[in-house]
C-alpha cells in the first residue's frame, strides 16, 4: 500500500510538470489545508507510480488522499472543496465508509398526479 498517511490531512502524488497536480495543489493553498506532496518524479519515489496504479485502480496524476483515502484525482479534490467537504475533521478508523448525503432543510413532497386523458399524468 502506498504511504498514505491517516494522520495528514492530504498527500498529493504527483509531478511537478502535470497541470493537474499543479492544480490540485493549488486547491490545497486556496482553501488552506495542509498536504504533503510526493514528486513521482524524483527518484526516491519513482516505484510509488506501479504501486499506486495497482492499490488505486487510477492511471493519471495526481492520486490524492485525504486523511489516508484515496479520493481521485482534482476533478474528486475541486468537487469536495465545492460540496464544503474540505475541512479539517479527525482521522477516522481504517476499513470505515464514510458516506454523505446532501440534506435539505425541508422535505421535498411530490405533488399528487392523477391520470388524465390518455393515461398522462396531470397536476391536480
Amino acid at each position: 500500500m502506498p504511504p498514505a498517511d491517516p494522520n495528514l490531512f492530504a498527500q498529493v502524488f504527483g509531478r511537478r510538470s502535470d497541470v493537474w497536480t499543479n492544480r490540485a495543489t493549488d486547491l490545497l493553498d486556496r482553501v488552506r489545508q495542509p498536504y504533503r506532496f510526493v514528486d513521482l518524479d524524483a527518484r526516491e519515489h519513482s516505484a510509488l507510480t506501479a504501486e499506486l496504479i495497482r492499490e488505486t485502480r487510477h492511471h493519471q496524476t495526481p492520486y490524492v488522499f485525504v486523511r489516508g483515502v484515496f479520493v481521485g484525482g482534482f476533478a474528486e479534490l475541486d468537487e469536495r472543496e465545492r460540496l464544503g467537504q474540505l475541512v479539517d475533521e479527525p482521522a477516522r478508523r481504517p476499513g470505515r465508509t464514510e458516506v454523505v448525503i446532501a440534506g435539505r432543510e425541508t422535505e421535498f413532497v411530490a405533488p399528487a398526479l392523477h391520470m388524465g386523458p390518455r393515461h398522462r399524468p396531470t397536476e391536480e
